[in-house]
């Protein structure tokens, strides 16, 4: 790729914009969605966020360059579950026990990923 390409490249993704110059984002963001219904997808910087019932999501934003570490907490007492879809490509499921803590790491060159409860158990989840 041209220097020149990437120096000055925009990349719009679901109401985040990011320019990109020398390889490092900055971003801006609108305000924060306050719901997490099962027919709503919140759209959050990096979390924590709560995913309290089956089918509440949330897209979770992945760095331009280089690996996201996207993690799950099951806050209850129950099995969870979190369904991960990348909107580039790619899923992979994540099971954390009760009150336990599972992660994966992501390559999603800046495309967020959508990240669902599957199950009853409600849940927390965060990016890094």
């Amino acid at each position: 790729m041209p220097s020149s390409v990437l120096k000055r490249s925009l990349v719009t993704v679901a109401g985040l914009a990011l320019a990109v110059t020398g390889g490092l984002a900055a971003t801006t963001t609108a305000a924060q969605a306050s719901t997490t219904g099962a027919d709503s997808t919140e759209q959050v910087e990096a979390g924590p966020f709560s995913l309290p019932y089956q089918g509440s999501n949330a897209d979770v934003p992945t760095w331009l360059f280089g690996p996201t570490t996207i993690c799950v907490q099951n806050v209850g007492n129950g099995s969870g579950a979190a369904h991960l879809v990348g909107r580039a490509g790619g899923e992979t499921y994540l099971f954390p026990g009760p009150h336990g803590i599972a992660c994966a790491s992501w390559w999603g060159w800046g495309v967020p990923v959508n990240v669902q409860n599957v199950w009853a158990s409600p849940l927390a989840a965060w990016s890094s």
